[in-house]
């Protein structure tokens, strides 16, 4: 069915995945900026309050389509959602997050709230974001800023610094990540869950990206 839209929700870089079984033109993808626990089959708990819920949509080509308005309408009736003309570019930042605080969370078992409140490990979140953003840089891809109820966050900005000012770098990165983690400080990755339980992790995924 050529109709047929398919919209991925998960993090890491699943349209590159998707694409080679599907055309390009049918896929859209989504960045979540809330976060959730599993609670048990058909049960989950939100993270986020609901006026804290955003999501913004894009096409995998980059076009805006009358299909993307279509979505977005059915989305915006649970949350708030913005367009990205950049899917891949809000991809990769949203992967800076992943790759940054739920790596993290899963080395500690500290919620983000918890990693945010910690100058230690807000350092080694910081030097993580800083090479998160250095690859991109490397391999030409442009970062589109994460959108959040609010506000606009530019990672590439967030995270640039030289290692002599490493202490203004990661107040400047706390500063921020007030805005787009603590909304959601509850949340815990979901890697660290799935270990809890005995499963296999995004790992390979998410910061393996």
């Amino acid at each position: 069915d050529k109709t047929t839209i398919f919209l991925t929700c998960q993090n890491g870089i699943p349209e590159m995945s998707l694409s080679k079984y599907v055309p390009a033109d049918r896929i859209m993808g989504s960045a979540i900026s809330w976060g959730g626990f599993y609670k048990g089959p058909g049960c989950s708990e939100l993270a986020n309050t609901p006026e804290n819920m955003q999501v913004t949509l894009g096409t995998y080509t980059g076009e805006h389509t009358p299909e993307l308005d279509e979505v977005n309408e059915i989305l915006s009736k649970a949350e708030h959602v913005s367009i990205a003309d950049n899917l891949m570019g809000l991809r990769w930042s949203k992967l800076t997050v992943n790759a940054t605080f739920s790596s993290v969370s899963t080395l500690t078992g500290y919620n983000f709230g918890q990693v945010l409140d910690d100058r230690g490990l807000m350092k080694l979140v910081t030097f993580l974001g800083r090479d998160c953003v250095k690859a991109c840089e490397g391999s030409g891809i442009k970062m589109d800023p994460v959108h959040h109820t609010l506000g606009v966050f530019d990672l590439t900005k967030v995270y640039d610094f030289e290692d002599a000012d490493i202490d203004a770098a990661v107040q400047k990165a706390i500063d921020a990540a007030e805005g787009y983690v603590r909304p959601g400080g509850a949340t815990v990755a979901s890697m660290f869950q799935d270990i809890k339980r005995g499963l296999k992790t995004e790992v390979d995924y998410i910061p393996g990206a």
